[in-house]
């Protein structure tokens, strides 16, 4: 079935959608690494309605609807005068692999190219395949690695960059 996929900026309207994404892609994509508690804690403080309020109000929130609901979501912005960060990018667990998480990359490529930034960088969890498999895909190198501490105690995190391409319009 063909989608029919349309990103926007979020607004405030998107902050239920935003926050129920990011709590089933939580539970999808970290069981098994981090505890479950761990994730619930996390969820309910990074994905708040104040919380989500405030991002929305910082850093782009691009949102992505498959006919008039919101599937995906990507925050990014500057990092440094060549750098562009991905702060976070999920997809809902049920639309995954229709597209939606490459139509979010793109936004994002675009958002940098147009911004002159060489590289587009961002962290994903040690042992998170599903999103460290596709940033191979995407052409991702790995940079660097650091210790962060969650709820649950720390876990490791890959540093990995992405050569800024301009996608088609």
């Amino acid at each position: 079935m063909r989608r029919r996929l349309a990103i926007r900026p979020a607004t405030e309207s998107d902050i239920e959608a935003i926050s129920r994404i990011a709590s089933s892609a939580w539970r999808n994509t970290y069981r098994g690494l981090i505890s479950d508690d761990a994730i619930d804690g996390t969820v309910s403080r990074w994905y708040s309605t104040e919380a989500l309020r405030q991002r929305i109000k910082g850093h782009p929130v691009h949102v992505v609807e498959d006919a008039g609901a919101v599937v995906g979501y990507v925050q990014h912005g500057p990092l440094t005068e060549t750098v562009h960060e991905v702060f976070a990018i999920y997809v809902a667990p049920s639309m995954l692999g229709f597209g939606i998480g490459w139509v979010l990359w793109q936004a994002v490529m675009r958002e940098a190219a147009s911004a002159g930034k060489q590289a587009v960088e961002l962290w994903v969890l040690e042992g998170n395949r599903l999103g460290m498999d596709w940033y191979d895909r995407q052409g991702g190198m790995i940079i660097g690695r650091q210790e962060v501490q969650l709820a649950d105690g720390l876990h490791g995190e890959l540093r990995y960059r992405f050569r800024v391409t301009a996608p088609p319009e």
